[in-house]
């Protein structure tokens, strides 16, 4: 009995200490990709799962990614330069957001970076970015009225 009682505690603190080396281990920069763009395509589809065909445009990144800072525009235009295309894939992004972390936060890991551009779209949702946007369209269009 008591050595049946010693394979379970030995199962279980093995077991624990898999969990704990499993959750602590960092991922790789394509899990870190594949969750940044799953989480930026769900930001941008308003907290919804997003449709399969669901696009990804320069400006929803761009809000996803920062305060569209003429730096953070210039990042997003210099990996366009380099491959002219419209669309926004998966590595796409996975390329725009290794620059960007590179540029932005050189001293960040790339998951680091990711988490902390994660952070900083929740507090903003598309709809209160759209809605202040239009807000600041007409604001300067009634000033240049006057």
């Amino acid at each position: 009995m008591i050595s049946k009682l010693s394979i379970v505690v030995i199962y279980s603190i093995v077991a624990a200490s898999c969990v704990i080396i499993a959750v602590l281990a960092p991922k790789t920069d394509e899990e870190v990709v594949q969750v940044s763009f799953d989480d930026c395509l769900k930001w941008a589809n308003n907290g919804k799962d997003p449709a399969p065909d669901h696009i990804l445009t320069v400006g929803m990144l761009i809000s996803y990614f920062g305060d569209r800072s003429d730096n953070d525009l210039g990042i997003v235009e210099d990996c366009f330069a380099a491959d002219p295309t419209t669309s926004i894939d998966k590595k796409k992004y996975g390329e725009i957001l290794k620059s960007f972390c590179q540029r932005q936060y050189p001293n960040l890991t790339l998951e680091r970076c990711a988490e902390k551009k994660k952070s900083a779209a929740i507090s903003t949702s598309l709809e209160e970015l759209k809605s202040s946007y239009i807000r600041d369209i007409v604001c300067d269009a009634f000033e240049t009225q006057k």
